[in-house]
């Protein structure tokens, strides 16, 4: 197959349950690679490619598995489009909203009037003070 073809998944693990079923009839895992290889027509570089990541996937092999290749892949297309639309509100001049602010504490208005003042209010009568800038 040439460049940039995939092949089939059943190609792919019947190459690499070759590979595991020569590998003891060869000095190496080369070598057994490259009998395979050459059954089949492919690249060496391709079905040893094959055979580590399925290594890293069973756990036998250190590495990042193909599932976590994948969510890591997801997670920075995400970041990238959150970075996007971060930076396109920040040009329309919409604040960003990172954290909702905390609610000021429920207290009464801000210049609170005392309990006397409330009173003579609602009575009618006119303050003290009041009466004094009128007359003077």
């Amino acid at each position: 197959m040439r460049r940039g073809m995939r092949y089939p998944t059943e190609v792919r693990e019947r190459a690499m349950r070759m590979v595991a079923e020569h590998r003891d009839l060869y000095e190496s895992e080369w070598a057994a690679i490259t009998s395979v290889l050459e059954k089949l027509g492919m690249k060496a570089e391709t079905l040893r490619k094959w055979i580590r990541r399925a290594e890293v996937d069973q756990g036998s092999r250190p590495g990042v598995s193909t599932a976590e290749a994948q969510r890591i892949k997801e997670l920075e297309r995400e970041t990238r489009q959150l970075r996007r639309a971060n930076e396109i509100l920040k040009a329309a001049g919409a604040p960003v909203v990172v954290e909702p602010r905390p609610r000021a504490p429920a207290s009464g208005p801000a210049c609170a009037a005392t309990r006397s003042a409330r009173r003579a209010r609602r009575s009618g009568a006119p303050s003290r003070r009041s009466s004094r800038a009128r007359w003077g």
